[in-house]
């Protein structure tokens, strides 16, 4: 079954420690010897101003939002969304469309502005080939524009979202690397003191074939963090080694990587099963393959393509055995494509009442996964 979890709240990763949201909620903290009062302000504070899904969870005499491991809701709202993964040197908001909201909502979808955003997704329980294992985070964002309209007797809340992870404002992100310096030491640090005051900031992971020890004083700066990513990549070309590429991960974690290394992540096997449709040719060294919605892959993640299996592990139509009784290849890809492979790009696509498969799909696009990535 599909599922998804979307929270709005006041405060959330990406805002800055000085902010009076973060402010309140990092000092108010529930406790036995607060008033009564006050501990309903504190709750109220820390509420999420919106949240929908698609599972919930029975207690005693409530109902209350779940997981994917929990009760499917089939009047859950509709939900739309594409996300897709995207270098820092390219700058695109995100949008994510809620049909179905109350008047309520409509009216007063200009305060969501400048909120944080956090969207699960993936396969709940109730179905065959639903591995709830695989739902989680998809997107963690700030609401750049919210729009309620009514067409109709139809509702929606269209949300424009900034999943990238910005510094705080008027600062620059400053990296400075002496001659025979390491250039990745500099990005760390660089990275830390712009966004040392942003909450949920985490250490950069990089992922590349070896640092740099610069042959020149080296000076990588940028009030965006797009422009950053851009001087980054030529600073790398400068010292004659292959650019490296800025990724904000869901999590809010940056990823610097040249393709060379992957994740530090189990090897993900894809069986044919779980495929919809054939892997494709995507350009030379590159594949795509889709699955149905989940979010346990990641960039640079290794996953490996079994080869064809039997004819009944087929899960779209029905392919026949030969007389003889002898399986024959299912003819999901060919030996060509099976093996290991690195994922390069993930683009999710979601949308909840969509009868089409493939409206609730994530598709990944890989190269063969070097050697250096094991």
């Amino acid at each position: 079954m599909r599922y998804y979890d979307l929270t709005i709240e006041n405060d959330g990763p990406g805002a800055s420690l000085a902010s009076g949201a973060s402010q309140m909620v990092r000092t108010l903290q529930p406790s036995a010897t607060m008033p009564a009062v006050q501990q309903r302000r504190t709750a109220q504070a820390r509420k999420p101003l919106l949240r929908y899904g698609s599972y919930v969870r029975r207690g005693l005499g409530e109902v209350t939002l779940g997981g994917p491991n929990d009760e499917f809701d089939p009047g859950a709202l509709d939900i739309a969304f594409t996300l897709g993964s995207m270098d820092q040197a390219v700058s695109a908001a995100t949008k994510v469309t809620l049909h179905g909201v109350g008047a309520e909502t409509v009216q007063r979808a200009a305060r969501l502005e400048g909120k944080f955003v956090t969207l699960r997704g993936g396969m709940g329980r109730g179905l065959p080939h639903s591995d709830p294992k695989t739902a989680g985070l998809l997107l963690r964002g700030v609401i750049i524009t919210a729009t309620g309209k009514a067409e109709g007797t139809a509702q929606y809340l269209e949300l424009y979202i900034n999943p990238i992870l910005e510094p705080p404002a008027s600062t620059a992100i400053t990296a400075r690397a002496r001659k025979g310096t390491s250039l990745q030491g500099a990005l760390a640090m660089g990275l830390g003191q712009a966004y040392g005051k942003v909450r949920g900031y985490k250490p950069p992971t990089f992922l590349v074939a070896k640092d740099v020890e610069t042959t020149m004083d080296v000076t990588v700066t940028g009030r965006k963090i797009s422009e950053f990513a851009k001087q980054m990549a030529r600073a790398c070309r400068n010292e004659g080694v292959a650019p490296w590429t800025l990724y904000n991960m869901p999590d809010g974690s940056f990823l610097v990587t040249d393709g060379a290394k992957a994740q530090p992540h189990p090897v993900r096997t894809i069986k044919p099963d779980v495929l919809l449709g054939r892997p494709t040719m995507a350009g030379p060294g590159q594949m795509n393959f889709t699955t149905a919605l989940r979010a346990d892959i990641a960039l640079n993640d290794l996953v490996l393509l079994a080869g064809g299996g039997a004819a009944e592990t087929v899960n779209q139509g029905t392919v026949l055995k030969a007389f003889t009784g002898n399986p024959q290849p299912c003819g999901r890809h060919s030996n060509a494509l099976a093996g290991q492979w690195m994922v390069v790009g993930v683009e999710h696509v979601g949308h909840f009442r969509s009868t089409d498969g493939m409206q609730w799909a994530s598709t990944f696009t890989c190269r063969r996964a070097p050697p250096s990535a094991h």
